[in-house]
């Protein structure tokens, strides 16, 4: 069996969802012949934690919790971080104030983490010697991760698959950077990626745009989605009792809302005399601070209820017992495919999907999992409550999921790509073989 290297700054039990795609590899990847040796971080004090994110490895993986040294200060939780429900607020760029002005002006591409590339590097090569390993996999974020790759490769000689995950010169979080970062790290972004045997995204538009902006490069960029893990698949619902209930997994920030299903809840409550005692919309992490005004405003803030993260094992529970999952895409953006989806198709509830037309809608409509409709389309979110409304009544279903689509989503599946494309990076080249 092959051995790969893995860097991955998050890891169980960090809850991070990029902790989740490497714990997912690492757990499906013996099934095609490769084990994982993974250098990570500690779970540290005042971040969220949680022992239910990821099934149990199986033997023989090796975890290595030196990502920074002892004495290094951590990132603070960003809007991400559901350990509390105090609602997300817009932030202004550049900030205010000399000093930070100041610092957002020079920052560093990729932050102070760069500084540590050469620990890094050194690191690498010594737990690649000792795990024999026969290839690195770099997933970001931190983009750190990704310039720690390279860095390994050039001091192992060892293939290189470098994991993006979301776009990273082309993510609309980007502009919040000052042009001078931003042209640093889209040149670096360059550099990198040029720089590696193979490149993923986790959708197929994110990957056609970097296969676009990257030509000569074109042949070794690839996609391969984020998944869920059936082993962690939650038991089947009971029969729905209380009010209808729209759950969203997660935290709303930026341009992630949830106004076109508070505004189709005030649309009922006014044509219809929906009651809070007949729906109710539950955010398991924190709201925007603008959706928790416009509740107020419309007068169905009593509709309307956040609660902390729950355990994962937990989250799922509560998804499955849904009667909608609510699903937003970031505004307009369609690079983007939200990881709380796998986790929705793992729970089996029916979705409301929230997002333009765009690959996220087309896995939804693929999957038979649910609904989608257009950020602002108020009509259409009242007829899908409505049927929820009506499917609870009738106590019918209100999807008809497609158990053969809803699979190429599992992590055996996205191991088994990822399997393919270390496997192609160690075979021998034409002549040498």
């Amino acid at each position: 069996m092959r051995t790969v290297l893995i860097l991955s700054r998050f890891f169980p039990p960090a809850f991070d969802i990029g902790g989740k795609r490497a714990q997912r590899f690492a757990r499906y990847l013996p099934e095609y012949g490769w084990r994982a040796a993974i250098v990570t971080d500690v779970a540290p004090e005042g971040r969220r934690a949680d022992p239910t994110a990821g099934a149990p490895l199986p033997d023989g993986i090796t975890v290595y919790r030196i990502w920074y040294p002892a004495s290094w200060s951590r990132p603070k939780p960003a809007d991400s971080d559901g350990t509390v429900v105090t609602p997300t607020k817009d932030k202004k760029f550049p900030p205010d104030g000399l000093r930070a002005r100041l610092g957002w002006h020079l920052r560093l591409p990729v932050g102070k983490e760069l500084t540590l590339t050469p620990r890094a590097a050194w690191l690498a090569r010594r737990i690649a010697r000792d795990e024999g390993a026969d290839a690195l996999f770099a997933t970001s974020s931190p983009y750190a991760a990704l310039v720690y790759g390279v860095a390994a490769k050039a001091v192992t000689g060892l293939p290189l698959h470098l994991d993006l995950r979301d776009p990273w010169s082309m993510n609309f979080l980007q502009r919040t950077k000052s042009p001078l970062t931003q042209k640093g790290e889209a040149a670096l972004e360059g550099w990198l990626l040029r720089r590696a045997d193979q490149v993923t995204l986790t959708s197929e538009t994110a990957a056609q745009a970097y296969r676009r902006a990257y030509p000569d490069i074109a042949d070794r960029i690839g996609r391969i989605y984020n998944s869920y893990d059936p082993a962690q698949r939650p038991p089947p619902s009971p029969l729905r009792e209380g009010p209808v209930t729209l759950v969203h997994f997660g935290n709303c920030y930026g341009i992630r809302r949830m106004e076109t299903v508070i505004r189709a809840i005030a649309a009922l409550k006014g044509r219809d005399g929906l009651t809070p005692e007949r729906l109710q919309l539950l955010n398991l992490g924190r709201m925007a601070e603008k959706d928790v005004q416009l509740a107020a405003e419309l007068g169905v803030g009593d509709f309307v209820e956040a609660r902390p993260v729950v355990p994962y094992e937990e989250g799922l529970s509560i998804l499955a017992r849904a009667d909608l999952q609510i699903l937003l895409a970031y505004g307009d953006e369609t690079l983007f495919v939200p990881a709380k989806l796998y986790d929705y198709l793992l729970s089996g509830a029916p979705i409301l999907c929230v997002a333009p037309e765009s690959e996220l809608t087309d896995i939804v409509e693929r999957t038979g999992t649910g609904f989608h409709l257009g950020p602002g389309d108020i009509g259409a979110a009242v007829d899908v409550l409505r049927a929820a409304l009506e499917a609870r009544r009738t106590q019918n279903p209100l999807t008809t999921p497609h158990s053969e689509a809803i699979e190429d989503f599992s992590a055996r599946t996205t191991a088994r790509e990822l399997a393919s494309s270390l496997d192609r990076m160690v075979a021998p080249s034409p002549g040498n073989g």
